[in-house]
């Protein structure tokens, strides 16, 4: 009976030892991918934060043209930038050389 008993101890002992490993290495695994997963979280924040503070100056623009849309000079400006308008008795020189280049 002595000699059951002490192996029943030594067995549980080995499968003690066994779930205290597995738990270490599991523990040791999880600790791992907690530092990957809040380094790539990081990453992803200040990617972010830069791309917000992009877009604010974006907006900002955007406010401002807005603003001055109104004005004559900004029409005046779309006028001939974008319809090629010229004012009446107005004459326009093209340089062919620039032109060609």
């Amino acid at each position: 009976m002595e000699g059951a008993m002490k192996g029943k101890k030594k067995n549980s002992a080995i499968i003690f030892a066994l779930v205290i490993l597995f738990s270490v290495i599991y523990g040791s695994i999880e600790l791992t991918n907690a530092k990957s997963l809040k380094a790539k979280k990081i990453s992803e924040y200040n990617e972010n934060k830069m791309k917000i503070e992009s877009l604010k100056g974006d907006i900002s623009n955007l406010k401002e043209t807005i603003n001055e849309s109104g004005s004559e000079e900004f029409i005046e400006k779309v006028a001939r930038q974008e319809y090629k308008m010229v004012k009446p008795r107005e004459v326009i020189y093209i340089d062919k050389e620039q032109k060609n280049n």
